[in-house]
């Protein structure tokens, strides 16, 4: 995946999704430590496990691990990635 465009359409898929800010963080102290998973919804076949770091480089303070590499199968409920980082409300929007 190019990586310009993989950071413009994620650029533009944020200033949508956050429009004045990340509600979610918008209450917690900065810096607060976070963690979470991402998990499989149904079975199929793991791509693009390149996106979520990505995402995350543009908005800050955060690590993402795939558990499951690109290609590889998952069925419903596996834990694909986990991410953990910072309370972080992004101020680039």
């Amino acid at each position: 995946m190019n990586p310009i465009v993989l950071k413009e359409k994620i650029s533009e898929f944020l200033k949508e999704d956050l429009g004045f800010g990340d509600l979610s963080v918008a209450f917690l102290p900065g810096g607060t430590p976070l963690s979470g998973s991402f998990i499989a919804k149904q079975s199929g076949i793991i791509c693009g496990q390149e996106i979520p770091q990505a995402t995350y480089d543009l908005l800050g303070h955060a690590t993402y691990k795939p558990r499951i590499p690109d290609g590889a199968p998952v069925k419903a409920g596996d834990i694909i990635g986990t991410v953990s980082g910072t309370a972080q409300n992004p101020t680039i929007w």
